[in-house]
C-alpha cells in the first residue's frame, strides 16, 4: 500500500494468477452510479447494466492476454482491473516480444469484438455508436433506423453497450503511453534487449505527455463547445499518464546522481586529491527522505520475491532430477522456463559489459 498508483483490493487467486480491483475500478462504478441516481429518469439500472457488461468486456481483454501469455510459455502477469484493462506496473520482462505480443492480443480482441457486434446490430435493425464519446444521449446504446434509441435492456441495447464498449477500450488502449496497452508495446519496441530494468530514452516519456497534452485540449474543447463530463474523465485520464510517467522515471531513478558518495565534483578531481576529502554536507529533505524509503521497501520486496523464486526453483530442479520432465505441471513448466528466461538475461547482460 505504499504506491497510491497500484492501490487494489485482492479476490484471491485464479489458477496461479493474482487478481485485483484497482481502487480506480470502484470509484468510477460508485462514481457513475451516483450520476445516474441525480440525472432525470434516474437510469440507474441501466447504469448498473452497462457498468456489468464493463467488467465483462475487460475480462474478455485479459483473458486474450492471458491465453497469448501461455501459449508464448510465458507465465501470466497478475491482473489489477480498472475500467480499460489491466492496471499493472512495469516488471522485469516490459520489453520483451513475448509481452508485446500478449498486448496486441488484447487490443486487437476488443477491436474484432467491436466490429463483430456492429455486424450483429445490422441484423437488429440497429445503428452502432462509433462516435467513443456515446451518441446524443451520451450513452453507448445504438440508434434504431427509426432514429431512436434502443430501448433499455432489449437485445439490440445488450449488444450495442457490449460493442460501444469494447470499442472505446480498444481506442483507448492505442495510446502510446502508460498505462494503456500500447504503451506496454512501445516500450517492449524501445527497450534495451539487456537487463531486467532496462533505461529507456527520453522518447518514451515525452511521447506519454504528448498524448497527455492532446486529450488535454479535447476535453477543454469538447466541455466549452458540448457542455458534456466526458471532458472530465479525458483529463482524468491524462493526469493518470503523467502519474505512470512520473512512477516509472522514479522507479529508474532510485539512485540520486547529482550528490555521488557525498563528494562535490565541482572543482574536478582534485577535490579527492590532498590530506583529506573534501564533503558536501548533506541534508535529506522529506521527499528525497519518502523515496529512499520506497526504494529501500522495493528492494526489500524484491529480495523477498527473489529468494522465493530461488526456492521454489530448487524444489522445481530436485522434482525433475527424480521424475523427469513428465513429473512437473505446466505451471511449474512455465515458472521453470520464466526464470531461466531472466536468467540468461541477466548472463547476457554480464557478457555484454565485459
Amino acid at each position: 500500500m505504499t504506491d497510491p498508483l497500484y492501490w487494489s483490493i485482492p479476490l484471491g487467486r485464479w489458477s496461479t494468477t493474482r487478481i485485483r480491483v484497482h481502487i480506480i475500478t470502484l470509484i468510477f462504478a460508485v462514481g457513475r452510479s451516483a450520476q445516474a441516481a441525480i440525472s432525470p429518469g434516474k437510469p440507474v439500472a441501466a447504469t448498473l447494466g452497462w457498468l456489468a457488461l464493463l467488467a465483462l468486456v475487460v475480462c474478455l481483454h485479459e483473458a486474450a492476454r492471458a491465453f497469448v501469455s501461455f501459449r508464448l510459455g510465458r507465465e501470466p502477469d497478475d491482473v489489477q482491473f480498472w475500467p480499460l484493462g489491466n492496471l499493472i506496473r512495469p516488471t522485469s520482462d516490459s520489453h520483451s516480444r513475448e509481452n508485446a505480443m500478449s498486448a496486441y492480443a488484447a487490443i486487437m480482441t476488443s477491436g474484432a469484438t467491436a466490429i463483430l457486434s456492429a455486424i450483429a446490430l445490422s441484423f437488429l435493425g440497429a445503428r452502432f455508436v462509433w462516435n467513443p464519446f456515446g451518441n446524443h444521449a451520451g450513452g453507448g446504446a445504438p440508434l434504431l433506423v427509426t432514429g431512436k434509441q434502443a430501448a433499455d435492456f432489449t437485445a439490440a441495447w445488450w449488444v450495442g453497450w457490449f460493442g460501444f464498449l469494447n470499442w472505446v477500450v480498444f481506442l483507448l488502449n492505442l495510446i502510446p503511453a502508460s498505462p494503456f496497452d500500447m504503451g506496454r508495446v512501445l516500450r517492449a519496441r524501445l527497450a534495451d534487449p539487456f537487463g531486467d530494468n532496462p533505461r529507456n530514452s527520453l522518447i518514451i516519456p515525452w511521447i506519454a505527455r504528448g498524448c497527455a497534452a492532446v486529450m488535454i485540449l479535447t476535453a477543454l474543447v469538447r466541455m466549452a463547445y458540448d457542455q458534456t463530463d466526458q471532458g472530465f474523465l479525458l483529463i482524468a485520464l491524462a493526469i493518470l499518464i503523467e502519474l505512470a510517467v512520473r512512477h516509472d522515471a522514479s522507479s529508474l531513478d532510485e539512485v540520486d546522481d547529482d550528490d555521488f558518495l557525498g563528494y562535490d565534483f565541482s572543482e574536478g578531481y582534485s577535490s579527492l586529491e590532498g590530506g583529506s576529502a573534501k564533503v558536501r554536507p548533506y541534508h535529506e529533505s522529506v521527499i528525497k527522505r519518502w523515496r529512499r524509503r520506497r526504494s529501500e521497501l522495493r528492494r526489500a520486496r524484491r529480495s523477498a520475491r527473489e529468494a522465493a523464486e530461488e526456492e521454489r526453483l530448487d524444489e522445481i530442479l530436485a522434482k525433475l532430477h527424480v521424475g523427469g520432465k513428465a513429473a512437473l505441471t505446466d505451471e511449474e513448466t512455465r515458472f521453470l522456463l520464466r526464470v531461466s528466461a531472466r536468467l540468461r538475461g541477466r548472463s547476457a547482460k554480464r557478457d555484454g559489459f565485459q
